[in-house]
């Protein structure tokens, strides 16, 4: 079905404001979403009732795959001269997240990073929006929190390159 539908977007233009995923045509020259604007973006009650993420707010086991596979790639960097730099994943804001259970893992994941001498840019509260700068998804920003988080991270850039 997926494939007959892109078959289809390419002889027909898709509704420029269609909410059926991404299309190749709202996408710029660097893959970034152009059909995220403020104004357009969905308000809608599931973003606003998404459930925070689960990892987060109890916890990650050491014994999770994944501690071994940031650990492989981190060491993968290092040995083919790259330098690693960390950040937090935009994400809509709740109040799990301020809870001591999940500040408890966000102190594991940042010390993590510390113990394998990679520099964690920012806090994870900082890349924590509010739903204004949200657009279709808890984790999908709109262009004005696109240009927040962007001017974020480059600040911390500056600072750490």
């Amino acid at each position: 079905m997926r494939l007959a539908k892109g078959m289809k977007n390419k002889y027909i233009v898709a509704d420029k404001y269609s909410r059926e995923g991404y299309q190749s045509w709202s996408l710029n020259e660097n893959e970034d979403e152009t059909n995220n604007k403020h104004e357009s973006s969905p308000k809608c009650e599931a973003i606003l009732r998404y459930i925070p993420i689960e990892q987060l707010t109890k916890g990650i086991g050491k014994d999770t795959k994944s501690w071994a596979l940031l650990g492989d790639f981190s060491n993968w960097c290092e040995q083919n001269n790259i330098t690693l730099l960390v950040t937090y994943p935009s994400v809509l804001r709740h109040d799990a997240y301020l809870l001591p259970n999940t500040q408890k893992t966000i102190n594991q994941v940042d010390e993590f990073w510390k113990t394998k001498g990679i520099k964690v840019l920012g806090k994870y509260n900082e890349f924590a929006y509010e739903p204004e700068y949200v657009h279709d998804t808890a984790y999908h920003l709109n262009d004005l929190g696109m240009e927040k988080r962007t001017r974020l991270l480059i600040d911390y850039l500056k600072n750490n390159i």
